[in-house]
């Protein structure tokens, strides 16, 4: 359940979605200690950190593509209450490969959002969003 969020407010469009283009630097998966996991995209600075957590809203549906034979896979990232979706792209690897399998499991249940410190690390930024299948 969304916290803040009636059961009557959650919209799953099946029309297309429109793709939009944001400005993210990096992705990287974290674990919870209740052995979920959390989406964290990266942005540039705290602008734009704020700019892509408000175009998140309260919840997102989470996917990927992956046909097995290229080294990028991507994350798609739906916006059902703006009827919008981004991918985000991912170089595949042992660590990545992960990735897939806990979106498949649905144990990815939050993505969050972090902007550039300018010293090789990322200050987490505004609450997690919760992530719906």
């Amino acid at each position: 359940m969304v916290p803040g969020l009636n059961p009557a407010q959650i919209i799953i469009l099946d029309h297309p979605m429109e793709e939009i283009n944001p400005n993210i630097q990096g992705i990287r998966m974290a674990r919870q200690p209740n052995g979920t996991h959390h989406l964290i995209l990266i942005a540039s600075n705290a602008m734009w950190a704020d700019v892509l957590h408000h175009t998140l809203g309260k919840q997102v549906v989470l996917d990927y593509t992956y046909d097995g034979n290229d080294i990028t896979f991507y994350m798609v990232v739906k916006l059902p209450h703006i009827g919008k979706l981004f991918r985000v792209p991912v170089s595949v690897h042992s660590g990545t490969l992960n990735w897939i399998s806990r979106i498949d499991e649905k144990t990815v249940t939050g993505i969050s959002v972090a902007y550039r410190d300018g010293k090789g690390g990322a200050i987490s930024f505004g609450e997690t969003v919760y992530v719906c299948y």
